[in-house]
């Protein structure tokens, strides 16, 4: 897995998540959705296009703490890591827009960061899962926004169906986007982010690219980003 995570940016673990596990993620993804479609529950959460806030079902909560998911954290990080962030992100018919490529380092502070990307329901290409560029977390942080791709060298995509126990993970350097979905179908999946425990990435363990400034484009141009 280090091998290809550290070339590619994004590797895919399939099964990594027990079967009982999987069935209580299940149980609390349909809690979300009857709290999404205003039926009673004690959860409350909102939309945000293809964003869902608010407090999720315990499961999904705590689960960026199980033990497997902070080892895996831990490994990719050098050391002792933290819990970032926490999201869920839901894409079907009330969020279904592309999503143009981009990265996610410059929206967020601090440094380089792990994403694990962990689906609540199985999902097909039509169902246009997340689509990542291999190797373009090498080329360090861009500016916020559209990614313009001509301005790189050409470098191939790679997109995964998954399935409910998968875990994607990341280097948050990593380009990435999606389709619009030609299903329809709900495509959820939690987005859960580390970063190490002393914000130091320097370590030679890490498994993360340094997070500086890319070298080839000039962020100063105006039609840098779209």
């Amino acid at each position: 897995m280090k091998t290809a995570f550290q070339s590619d940016g994004v590797v895919k673990l399939p099964g990594f998540l027990s079967i009982d596990l999987c069935a209580a993620m299940s149980l609390d993804w349909e809690r979300v959705q009857m709290a999404l479609r205003g039926l009673p529950t004690e959860l409350k959460l909102e939309r945000r296009a293809r964003f869902v806030t608010g407090t999720l079902p315990p499961r999904l909560d705590s689960l960026p703490y199980s033990a497997s998911l902070m080892t895996l954290a831990e490994s990719v990080c050098g050391g002792p890591a933290r819990v970032y962030m926490n999201r869920l992100l839901l894409k079907d018919t009330h969020a279904n827009a592309a999503v143009s490529i981009h990265q996610d380092l410059p929206y967020f502070d601090g440094g380089n960061k792990l994403s694990l990307f962990i689906p609540l329901a199985d999902a097909v290409f039509d169902d246009a899962p997340l689509v990542f560029v291999r190797g373009s977390h090498q080329f360090g942080v861009l500016p916020r926004g559209t990614v313009l791709r001509e301005k790189f060298p050409p470098m191939a995509d790679v997109c995964f169906e998954w399935e409910l126990g998968d875990v994607i993970a990341m280097d948050f350097l990593t380009w990435h986007f999606s389709c619009k979905s030609e299903s329809g179908r709900p495509r959820p999946a939690l987005q859960i982010v580390y970063e190490a425990a002393n914000g130091d990435h320097s370590n030679s363990w890490s498994w993360l690219a340094p997070a500086i400034p890319c070298a080839i484009a000039d962020p100063t141009e105006p039609d840098y980003v779209a």
